[in-house]
C-alpha cells in the first residue's frame, strides 16, 4: 500500500544515560507507550498512528480514523502481517506484545478460547532511539521534534536517587507455596507415566501496595543483566521486565535464530565470597543430569522448530550449554540459527517457535494441556513476548519472564521453573524465588498521596492551554484568559466525583493559592476532597481494546470521558490505580501530549476527538 504519511525524522547528539533519558521519556508519557532496549540501544515509542488487536476469532485496527474488524480463521500472526502491510505510514516500526494463549491459537489446538487481546501493536507517533552516543527521533508532526529534544536536553547528568528512600513494596515470595509443592509432583507423576517429557509450571506472588513502575524499570535495569528489556503501558496492560533471552531475532536479511536459556542455578554476584559460590554453582549445573537433560530436548526443539521456516541446510547451534548470568540467576544457553526460506518472513518465524520452548514444554502441546489443567489462572503476557518489527522485515521477540505486571489495580509477579522426571518440588520452588528476587528487590513504591499544588496547576494549564511553569500561584486566572465555560465543566466534574465546591467560590479568588487552599482539605459525602479521590477513583477507559470488559470496540464501550473521580484526582495529585503515579508529574513532555491531542482533534488521528467521539456512539 501507498504510504500517505512520512515521519518527520532528526539526529541530535546526546551523551547522557539512555537509560536515565528512556524513563524520563516514558515518566512524561500517556498511554499508550513502549519501551523496548536491546544490543544498547534504547526504544522509545509514544502515542499511536497505527493500532492493531489480536483476538482469538478477529483482528481489530485503526490507522487514522475508526476502527475496522476482520475475522480471523487461521494463521493469526499471518493475519496480523497482512494488516500491517496495509497501513499507510512510511518506514513504520511497531511495538508491543503478544500473550502466552496466542501459541494453542497459532497451533489450531482444541481448548478453551480467550476472551482477552492476544497481540496488541502500535506503530508510534512519536519515536526515540537512544544510545550513549546519540539519538535519532521521529515524530508524525515535526513539532514535536523540538519538544523530544527538550525532553532529552533536560536529562540529568547522573541516575537519579530520590526513589530509593522509599520503602520497598512487599511481594510474598512464599505465596501459594505449598500448592506450587503439589503441583510439581503431580507433574512428575505425568511425565514419569509418559504423558509428556518436560513442563514448564509458574505462580503467581501478589506485590503488597502500587510500585511506581518506571523507578522500578530503572532501578532493576541497573541491578540486572537482561538480554533485553521493556517497559509499557498498552490496552490498560502496564509490565516491566528483564528478559533473560530472546523468543526469535530476525534481521531483514532473512538471518533467523532463536536462544533456548534452561536448566539454572543461582547467581549473587559474589557479594559474599568475591564469587567462590557462583563459580561452584556454575559448574554444578555444567554437570548436573537433571539441568542438562531440561537444556538438551529444549534445544532439540528449537531445531525442530525452525527447520520448518529455514532453507533446508543453514540450521546449524551456534553455541550450546554456555552459562549466562542473568540477575538473580545463571542459566545454561544455546542458540540456534539459520535462514528463512523463500515465501517465509519473520511473522511466520515467531509462529512457528512461539511461546518459547523454554517457557511451556516438551511436547508442547501436552504441555499446553499440562499448564492449563495446573495453573488456575490463564497467563496473559506472562511467558508470551514483547515485539520490536519493521516494515523492512526484522523482528525482535523477547520472552517475558523476570517481569513485574499491573492492571485493574492489580501488581503482581510471576515465575516458573522446568519439571522433568527427575525434577523435585522444593528444588523447583526454591527456582522460583531465585528467579522472583531478579525483580523483586528492586520493586519501588508508588510516590505518597497527597493534596499536590503542581497537579492543582497542571489542571489549571490544560484549560488555558498554557505551560504550567508560566502559571503562577498568585496569577488572576481570568485576567490570563481563562474561561467561564471551562471552570463550569470543571467544577461540574468535581462534583460528580463527590467534591463540594462550586463556581461562585472559585471565581471569588481565582488564583491558584487560594483554589489549593480551598480544595485540598474540602469535605464530601464520602470524605475528603481526597479520599474521594484515594478511594473511589480508576484510571479513565483508553480509547481502545482492552480485552474482555476493556475499553474500546470490544467489552465496555471506551470513550464515554473521565469516570467519576479522575478529574479529583487529577486536581489533588491522588495516585488512580494503573497509571496514577505515573501521571502525577510531567517533565517538559507534557507540551507534547497536549499539542498533540489538540492536532489529533483536528485531523482525527488516532487520538483525536472525533475518534473518541465515535467510540461514544459504538
Amino acid at each position: 500500500m501507498t504510504a500517505s504519511l512520512v515521519y518527520r525524522e532528526r539526529a541530535v547528539p546526546f551523551t547522557g544515560d539512555p537509560l536515565a533519558a528512556a524513563a524520563r521519556l516514558a515518566r512524561g508519557a500517556e498511554a499508550p507507550f513502549t519501551v523496548y532496549e536491546r544490543d544498547g540501544e534504547w526504544c522509545y515509542g509514544s502515542g499511536a498512528l497505527a493500532e492493531i488487536v489480536l483476538y482469538w476469532d478477529e483482528i481489530r485496527y485503526r490507522s487514522g480514523g475508526g476502527w475496522r474488524v476482520e475475522p480471523v480463521a487461521s494463521a493469526p500472526l499471518r493475519a496480523l502481517a497482512d494488516v500491517l502491510a496495509t497501513i499507510p505510514v512510511a518506514d513504520w516500526r511497531a511495538y508491543g506484545w503478544a500473550g502466552f494463549e496466542l501459541g494453542p491459537r497459532t497451533a489450531g489446538l482444541p481448548g478453551p478460547r480467550s476472551s482477552e487481546p492476544l497481540v496488541h501493536l502500535i506503530i508510534p507517533a512519536r519515536e526515540v532511539r537512544l544510545t550513549a552516543t546519540g539519538a535519532a527521533l521521529r515524530a508524525a508532526d515535526p513539532a514535536d521534534l523540538d519538544l523530544l529534544a527538550e525532553a532529552l536536553a533536560a536529562t540529568p547528568a547522573t541516575p537519579a536517587t530520590g526513589e530509593a528512600a522509599r520503602p520497598r513494596p512487599l511481594a510474598d515470595l512464599e505465596h501459594g507455596a505449598d500448592d506450587y509443592r503439589q503441583t510439581v509432583a503431580r507433574a512428575v507423576e505425568d511425565i514419569r507415566a509418559g504423558r509428556l517429557r518436560k513442563v514448564i509450571l509458574s505462580r503467581v506472588v501478589p506485590v503488597d501496595g502500587e510500585i511506581d513502575l518506571v523507578a522500578t524499570y530503572e532501578r532493576g535495569r541497573r541491578g540486572n543483566t537482561p538480554a533485553r528489556s521493556f517497559l509499557l503501558d498498552l490496552g490498560g496492560l502496564r509490565a516491566t521486565g528483564f528478559s533473560p533471552e530472546t523468543v526469535v531475532e530476525v534481521a531483514s536479511d532473512g538471518r533467523v535464530s532463536t536462544q533456548p536459556l534452561a536448566g539454572t542455578a543461582a547467581f549473587d554476584g559474589g557479594q559474599a565470597d568475591g564469587g567462590e559460590a557462583d563459580r561452584a554453582r556454575r559448574e554444578a549445573l555444567r554437570t548436573d543430569p537433571k539441568e542438562i537433560y531440561e537444556h538438551a530436548v529444549s534445544v532439540q526443539v528449537a531445531q525442530e522448530e525452525l527447520r520448518l521456516v529455514c532453507q533446508p541446510g543453514t540450521l546449524v547451534v551456534d553455541e550450546f550449554m554456555a552459562v549466562l548470568e542473568r540477575g538473580s540467576v545463571q542459566h545454561l544457553a544455546s542458540r540456534v540459527s539459520g535462514r528463512l526460506a523463500p515465501g517465509h518472513d519473520g511473522w511466520d518465524a515467531l509462529a512457528a517457535v512461539f511461546p518459547s520452548i523454554t517457557a511451556t514444554g516438551v511436547p508442547k502441546a501436552a504441555a499446553f494441556a499440562a499448564i492449563r489443567r495446573y495453573e488456575p489462572e490463564p497467563r496473559g503476557l506472562y511467558s508470551g513476548a514483547v515485539i520490536s518489527a519493521a516494515a523492512d522485515g526484522s523482528l525482535d521477540a523477547a520472552l517475558v519472564l523476570r517481569t513485574a505486571f499491573q492492571r485493574d489495580g492489580r501488581t503482581w509477579l510471576r515465575a516458573g521453573a522446568g519439571v522433568v522426571g527427575a525434577s523435585r518440588p522444593e528444588r523447583e520452588l526454591e527456582e522460583t524465588r531465585e528467579k522472583l528476587r531478579s525483580v523483586s528487590r528492586f520493586l519501588v513504591a508508588a510516590p505518597p498521596a497527597g493534596p499536590d499544588r503542581e497537579a492543582l496547576r497542571r489542571t489549571v494549564a490544560d484549560m488555558l492551554e498554557e505551560d504550567p511553569a508560566d502559571v503562577g500561584d498568585e496569577d488572576n486566572l481570568f485576567e490570563r484568559g481563562l474561561e467561564s465555560i471551562a471552570l463550569i465543566q470543571t467544577v461540574g466534574a468535581w462534583r460528580r466525583a463527590g467534591m463540594e465546591v462550586n463556581f461562585a467560590e472559585l471565581a471569588e479568588n481565582p488564583t491558584i493559592d487560594a483554589w489549593f487552599k480551598l480544595l485540598a482539605g474540602r469535605p464530601t459525602a464520602a470524605g475528603t476532597a481526597a479520599e474521594v479521590a484515594a478511594a473511589s477513583d480508576r484510571p479513565p477507559e483508553p480509547a481502545g481494546p482492552a480485552g474482555r470488559g476493556g475499553a474500546g470496540p470490544r467489552g465496555r464501550r471506551g470513550g464515554r470521558g473521565v469516570p467519576a473521580g479522575a478529574h479529583a484526582a487529577r486536581l489533588l495529585g491522588r495516585p488512580r490505580s494503573g497509571a496514577a503515579a505515573r501521571r502525577r508529574r510531567r517533565p517538559p513532555l507534557h507540551r507534547v501530549r497536549r499539542a498533540g491531542l489538540r492536532r489529533a482533534g483536528r485531523r482525527a488521528g488516532p487520538t483525536g476527538r472525533r475518534d473518541r467521539e465515535a467510540h461514544r456512539a459504538a
